[in-house]
C-alpha cells in the first residue's frame, strides 16, 4: 500500500493578518498590496537565505516589512511564544530544514550542545567520534600530551575532556 501523502497544515502568523506558515516551512499571503485588504487567492511567498544558511521570511504591517528567521515564525504560529532566553533550535542543525517536526524552542546552551553532539559546531576542532577516541586512548593509559599531539589539540584540552569539564555529554 502506498504511503498516505502528508496534508500540509497552515496556521496564521501571530500579529500579521493575511499571512500563514505551514508545518513544512512554506509561507503564504492572502493579501496583495493595493487590493484594499480584500481576500484574494493565497500566494506562496518567496523566502530568502541569510549568510548563516537560515531561511528568512518578511511580513508587511502598516507599510513596514518585518523580517525574521522562518523557524521563529513557525514556532510562534504552531507552539506559541518562547520562554525567556529561548531561541529556535533545529534538531538536525540544518538551518534550511524548517519542518515543524525539526524545530523547538530551547536555550542557547542547548543549541550549542546539540551542535556539538551532531558535530556541526563551527568552532569545534573535534567531533563526537574524536572525543570518544580520546577517552578510549586515555583509558588505555596513553599520556595526555601524546593524545593531544595525535589530534592537534592542547594538553589542556585533553585534560578538560578527561575531567569532564568539556564534552561531558560524550560517553
Amino acid at each position: 500500500m502506498p504511503p498516505v501523502p502528508h496534508r500540509e497544515i497552515w496556521k496564521p502568523v501571530p500579529g500579521f493578518d493575511g499571512y500563514e506558515v505551514s508545518d513544512i516551512g512554506r509561507v503564504r499571503s492572502y493579501r496583495i498590496p493595493g487590493c484594499s485588504g480584500r481576500s484574494v487567492m493565497a500566494r506562496i511567498l518567496e523566502l530568502s537565505v541569510g549568510p548563516t544558511g537560515h531561511i528568512y521570511a518578511g511580513f508587511r504591517k502598516n507599510g513596514v516589512t518585518i523580517n525574521g528567521q522562518l523557524g521563529n515564525w513557525m514556532l510562534l504560529a504552531f507552539v506559541g511564544p518562547p520562554a525567556d532566553n529561548q531561541e529556535c533550535l533545529h534538531a538536525d542543525d540544518n538551518p534550511k530544514n524548517n519542518k515543524l517536526s525539526n524545530l523547538r524552542w530551547g536555550t542557547r546552551l542547548e543549541n550549542v550542545r546539540d551542535r556539538l553532539r551532531n558535530g556541526r559546531h563551527n568552532l569545534a576542532k573535534l567531533t563526537v567520534d574524536d572525543v570518544r577516541k580520546i577517552k578510549e586512548l586515555l583509558k588505555t593509559g596513553m599520556y595526555g600530551k601524546d593524545v593531544a599531539a595525535m589530534f592537534s589539540i592542547s594538553g589542556a584540552t585533553v585534560s578538560e575532556i578527561k575531567t569532564g569539564k568539556i564534552w561531558q555529554f560524550v560517553d
